[in-house]
């Protein structure tokens, strides 16, 4: 073991980053104590809890009202959600929050047929002030398992059947929730082999974590729902060190994912070096060390933690691009979005071009559009277009930028690396 590697070592178990992800993950939540960590059952019923008005968590109608919210959010970002039908103007109140929900009854596994083998695992039928017809959320949990006997099929058709008056009664909205699905990767074409069913909205544990728990527990919460809250949201990314296989990783909280983005960044070099041994390991096998070798491939590729210097101040790599089209903009006030296209060709960075219109942003990207352009730091052209640059920069199209900058900008837009 070379000094360089063994100072590493020290380092990464020194660092704040370790030390708090290793406080975090060494605490079994109730639910692992209990053996009910991945159960089915155990999550349903923990939603359940969340969603009844009723409960001690002291937050009443809310958590319905994000979850709602969420489906909205789910049916209209995510392509394979497109097609699901999904009443407008009650999407429109439920953004708007027109609309005060009065009563939520909240049911798990609810009979389907006459068989024990037809469970909805929860039913949520929700009445709004103003308004004494019934809407009817039928939930679908999956944890482990998959869609089995045709249970969307099954539990669509009877709530179809028990919700059929008009008058008492608005069409059902169907939901399929499942772990480890990465839903704006999945077409409407390949959704069926999640969800048999095409009239489900399909979302995942990271949304619920994403639009519910965090949301609630900002909101403020009971001190019992607050820890109750917490330890389940750890139960989400908690692996029991004791088997051998491991356990899904179900979603983060955004304080983890943070702190493993700061842990990565400041030990990549060290933990890329352990995974490139690891495929030299025979006892590896050949299909592990194939997916270990692309795993290498796509970290090394965006794996670049430099800085850069520009009109006195340092920048990571897209707030540079973002501080360089900003000055460029101030000092030469081009028109257009085809003058601009002229000094940064969206060959620079790639496919999604240093910068686009925000309107087509948000019409192509809807709510991810902050996660890929700077859309709340607009910059305004000539003939009032606004655009906003892209934040995707990576190892692979930085150099390039930089290269462009400095070769036709002078000295005044002069880049350097960060000492």
């Amino acid at each position: 073991m070379t000094e360089n590697i063994k100072r590493q070592i020290i380092e990464l178990y020194n660092s704040p980053e370790y030390l708090s992800l290793s406080a975090y993950y060494g605490r079994r939540t109730c639910f692992d104590i209990l053996g009910v960590g991945r159960s089915e059952d155990a999550h349903s019923n923990f939603l359940a809890w969340l969603l009844s008005p009723a409960e001690n968590h002291t937050l009443d109608a809310y958590p319905v009202q994000k979850f709602l919210q969420l489906l909205v959010m789910a049916r209209n970002d995510y392509p394979c959600n497109f097609s699901v039908p999904f009443d407008e103007e009650f999407q429109n109140n439920l953004l708007l929050e027109n609309w005060q929900i009065e009563n939520v009854c909240v049911s798990r596994e609810t009979f389907v047929q006459s068989s024990k083998k037809g469970r909805i695992d929860i039913l949520l039928e929700i009445t709004f002030c103003g308004n004494r017809r019934i809407y009817p959320v039928v939930i679908e949990n999956k944890v482990k398992s998959d869609e089995h006997d045709n249970q969307s099929d099954k539990y669509y058709e009877w709530a179809r059947e028990h919700y059929k008056d008009s008058n008492k009664c608005v069409e059902p909205v169907y939901v399929f929730l499942t772990p480890k699905i990465d839903f704006s990767l999945v077409d409407e074409t390949s959704r069926t082999n999640i969800c048999k069913n095409p009239n489900y909205i399909l979302i995942n544990y990271q949304n619920i974590v994403d639009y519910l728990l965090e949301p609630c527990l900002k909101k403020g919460m009971s001190k019992q729902g607050e820890l109750l809250t917490l330890d389940y949201l750890r139960c989400l990314s908690y692996r029991d060190p004791s088997k051998m296989d491991g356990e899904l990783i179900m979603a983060y909280s955004s304080e983890e994912k943070k702190l493993l983005r700061q842990f990565w960044n400041k030990n990549s070099q060290l933990l890329l070096a352990a995974i490139k041994v690891l495929c030299t390991d025979d006892e590896i096998d050949d299909s592990e060390k194939q997916k270990m070798n692309k795993t290498i491939k796509v970290l090394e590729k965006h794996r670049d933690n430099r800085k850069y210097l520009f009109n006195g101040k340092e920048y990571g790599k897209s707030p540079l691009v973002q501080a360089v089209v900003n000055a460029y903009i101030s000092e030469k006030k081009p028109l257009t979005v085809t003058d601009l296209e002229k000094f940064f060709p969206k060959e620079l960075q790639g496919p999604m071009g240093v910068f686009q219109k925000i309107e087509e942003i948000k019409l192509k990207y809807k709510s991810k559009a902050k996660d890929y352009f700077f859309v709340d730091k607009p910059i305004a052209l000539g003939d009032g277009t606004e655009i906003a640059v892209c934040r995707e920069w990576a190892i692979n199209n930085i150099p390039k930028f930089v290269s462009h900058v400095n070769d036709n900008l002078g000295e005044a837009y002069y880049i350097s690396e960060a000492q």
